[in-house]
């Protein structure tokens, strides 16, 4: 049974996806929460399996809650609610440690599917948002950037130098080294100033 702790501000949506949820046969709603303070204080005490955060709620957003979560390390599994079809967003939430992103105009089932993949630890974007970053990587949406490379990426864009981001990151620069390799393949930059500026356009600087 897959334990879940919801929280969107919006009380209708949140009563109607837990009412949802609850007819599924694996999962299990253990608490909801109308912000993010009252959901980092369920998510301590209470340790669900994954939390499904809205993206935009008062007090602590989703996103800075999923990163309080990875800092706990409560082994707690993120699935993201957003109203914007923003690929950027999807970028922020896998850097501070987000499985899946589910665009709420979606229907319900890729919900069910997003939380499902959570709980196993595979990641699963809602397919809106999935054909947008289509357009953003030359390459391809399944080669976007790892949350480890976009953590480089951020570190570039504060105009670190190898050495610098390899102490931050606790690697060493030759690993730094390999990282940048990798997002010229994936990403076509050729140059740390195009990498940073992909980085501040994708928000992966806040």
């Amino acid at each position: 049974m897959i334990r879940i702790i919801l929280a969107d501000d919006h009380a209708l949506l949140r009563q109607g996806l837990v009412a949802l949820l609850s007819e599924e046969d694996d999962m299990d709603i253990i608490a909801q929460a109308g912000d993010g303070k009252e959901a980092w204080k369920l998510i301590k005490t209470m340790r669900p399996h994954v939390a499904i955060l809205d993206i935009s709620m008062p007090g602590m957003n989703g996103i800075e809650l999923t990163a309080r979560i990875k800092r706990a390390e409560l082994g707690v599994r993120v699935v993201l609610l957003t109203s914007h079809s923003d690929p950027s967003l999807v970028l922020q939430g896998e850097k501070e440690g987000a499985t899946a992103h589910i665009l709420k105009e979606n229907t319900f089932e890729e919900l069910v599917k997003g939380v499902r993949c959570a709980h196993k630890g595979c990641r699963f974007i809602s397919s809106i948002l999935a054909a947008k970053m289509e357009g953003i990587y030359p390459t391809g949406a399944n080669n976007r950037p790892s949350p480890r490379e976009q953590e480089v990426l951020a570190q570039i864009a504060k105009g670190l130098t190898d050495k610098e981001i390899a102490r931050v990151l606790n690697v060493t620069p030759s690993t730094i080294n390999t990282y940048k390799t990798r997002l010229r393949e994936k990403l076509g930059l050729k140059s740390k100033a195009e990498m940073a500026n992909f980085a501040v356009r994708m928000g992966l600087d806040k």
